[in-house]
C-alpha cells in the first residue's frame, strides 16, 4: 500500500509541475526560427494474444518545414516501419 501511495503522489506532483515550466525557453516572436524541425522513434510490443502472432515492431520519424506563423507551421514528413 506504501508503494502504491507513493507512486500516487509522485505522479501527481510531476503532472502539476511539468505544466509550470512548459512555456520556459520557448521561442518569442522576436527569436522564432524560420524553420521547425521534428525526430522520434520508438518501439512497440504486442501483447496477448496478439503478441502469439506479431512481433516486436519500431518507427521512425523524421520532418522539417516552415513556420508560417507564431503557432502555425508545415511540415514534410518522412518516417519508416518495420
Amino acid at each position: 500500500m506504501a508503494k502504491l501511495s507513493l507512486f500516487v503522489v509522485g505522479f501527481l506532483v510531476t503532472a502539476f509541475i511539468i505544466p509550470v515550466h512548459a512555456g520556459e525557453g520557448q521561442a518569442t516572436q522576436e527569436k522564432l526560427s524560420p524553420i521547425n524541425l521534428h525526430i522520434g522513434g520508438g518501439i512497440g510490443v504486442p501483447l496477448n494474444p496478439t503478441g502469439k502472432f506479431a512481433g516486436v515492431g519500431g518507427t521512425f520519424q523524421a520532418g522539417a518545414g516552415p513556420n508560417l506563423g507564431k503557432h502555425h507551421s508545415y511540415r514534410m514528413i518522412a518516417s519508416a516501419s518495420a
